[in-house]
């Protein structure tokens, strides 16, 4: 069971086109992992944190909308004492559709987050690559990439 968990977490992650709905049943079945969460008023999940032990993440972050889509999700780390996103965020609007993907890229030259902006059919619209300082957050615009249509 906890292979097919890590197996389900890989392809959660790595799936970027993947409706933020899709993933819902799958993710939550997992309740001995859960570091904390809190329920809209009305009792539906608006927020869930996994502990995590792999994928180069501490901690595995979902939020979710009223209608039980995910708002966002993506992996939390650490950088020395500093708790920092790591690896691929995912936001999406409240139909499941993809608005951004953020890759937070952290080497010992410099550290930076690559976002990419979608439209309204899961097409890039814009490239933005950001500096990142693990204590400030995100810094100066480095690039803008506007793709070819």
């Amino acid at each position: 069971m906890k292979h097919s968990f890590l197996i389900i977490i890989v392809c959660f992650l790595g799936c970027s086109q993947l409706k933020g709905k899709t993933e819902i049943a799958s993710i939550t079945q997992q309740k001995d992992s859960i570091i904390r969460s809190e329920r809209y008023e009305t009792g539906e999940l608006k927020y869930i944190v996994y502990a995590k032990d792999s994928l180069d993440c501490e901690e595995l972050h979902i939020d979710y909308y009223k209608n039980k889509t995910i708002k966002s999700k993506g992996c939390q780390g650490h950088i020395g004492a500093y708790g920092v996103p790591v690896g691929e965020w995912f936001e999406y609007d409240p139909l499941g559709n993809i608005l951004e993907k953020r890759e937070y890229k952290y080497n010992e030259k410099e550290n930076f987050v690559v976002i990419n902006k979608y439209d309204h059919e899961g097409k890039i619209k814009k490239e933005i690559i950001l500096s990142y300082d693990p204590h400030y957050g995100e810094g100066d615009t480095l690039k803008v990439i506007l793709p070819k249509h």
